[in-house]
């Protein structure tokens, strides 16, 4: 997956009173996106690693049919939602947008400085319903499963006090994540690459030698199952003969 840098998130970590999205970056996945950065050529060492957060887009919907106070609704709403992350021990909610420049994406602290200028679309392709998505994320621990974190993140929304017609619709719509992003296992790779070289060279003998190559190509990476990553650096290693 050579160009699968598919979105850069804000870091989620635990602080008090509860889990909150902070300054690190923290890559996200996007399943939806890896058909476009698929690789024909998968090197052969990599490293199997469990990501360290999943997020999910949820649905906030008003289809009260006064406008002035549909949009009061949902953004009160919102406010709860806001107020019920700041207290969360293992949910933080955040609001994906998009980094042109780079054409990749961003989820960013949600506040609530940001409720009253939030744009509000148009939900269920009807004028008469508003609709905002918010991201809400929770770590994954070593013996989690995606029904845990789906039940966590349900019960978050559940727990979260609605205003009027408003509900809020988990999508499983989920993405995985990794904090500091795949570079931070760079020399993890490295290391292992250099191990299989070594052990290539040992195979063939004395009178072949061992070229590495590529290395200089950033960290990759493809979902090896429900919440496990494969990250790789895209190398070349062929084998010639001792000059």
């Amino acid at each position: 997956m050579r160009a699968c840098l598919s979105a850069i998130v804000m870091a989620f970590a635990l602080t008090a009173p509860g889990f909150a999205l902070q300054s690190d970056d923290m890559i996200v996945v996007t399943g939806s996106r890896m058909a476009d950065y698929e690789s024909d050529f998968v090197p052969s060492v990599r490293l199997e690693r469990r990501a360290d957060a999943i997020s999910v887009r949820v649905r906030v919907v008003c289809d009260t049919r006064e406008e002035a106070q549909r949009l009061r609704e949902l953004r009160d709403t919102l406010r709860n939602l806001v107020r019920a992350g700041r207290q969360s021990s293992n949910v933080a909610i955040g609001l994906l947008v998009d980094r042109n420049d780079i054409g990749d994406q961003l989820i960013v602290d949600f506040d609530e400085t940001m409720i009253d200028s939030l744009p509000i679309g148009t939900g269920r392709g009807r004028t008469d319903t508003s609709e905002v998505v918010i991201m809400a994320t929770t770590a994954i621990s070593p013996e989690d499963t995606v029904d845990a974190t789906t039940v966590r993140i349900n019960d978050f929304i559940e727990n979260t006090r609605v205003v009027g017609r408003t509900e809020m619709l988990n999508t499983n719509d989920w993405e995985l994540t990794v904090t500091g992003g795949p570079a931070r296992y760079r020399d993890e790779i490295i290391a292992a690459i250099a191990a299989d070289a070594h052990r290539t060279a040992a195979a063939f003998g004395d009178d072949f030698t061992i070229e590495v190559s590529g290395l200089e190509g950033g960290v990759h990476w493809q979902r090896a199952g429900a919440m496990e990553l494969s990250l790789y650096i895209d190398y070349a290693l062929s084998v010639r003969p001792a000059q």
